[in-house]
């Protein structure tokens, strides 16, 4: 197997068994945790702080993840925030 196919394979995989993935939120652009909570709380199955940054639990892929974050928080992906999936650490190194 190609290296590339292998990588794009496991990037668009879920590894929880139920369909959902986890993300990494980083905000660049700083916003109160309640109110970033709060406004994302609806969009996804779970949102919780973690560390400096947000852990998102969802079934949507990572592109409809970041347009759900840009119109909810008003922000831009790699200007004002990074969105890190999850999956793609957990497959590497196994």
């Amino acid at each position: 197997m190609f290296d590339k196919t292998y990588f794009d394979f496991f990037k668009h995989m879920s590894l929880t068994g139920d369909g959902t993935s986890w993300y990494l939120l980083a905000l660049k652009t700083p916003l109160e945790a309640a109110s970033v909570i709060e406004r994302l709380q609806g969009q996804f199955d779970q949102i919780r702080l973690y560390g400096e940054g947000y852990s998102i639990r969802s079934s949507l892929g990572q592109a409809k993840v970041i347009e759900l974050i840009e119109q909810s928080l008003n922000l831009k992906v790699e200007q004002d925030f990074q969105l890190v999936s999850l999956s793609q650490f957990n497959a590497i190194g196994r």
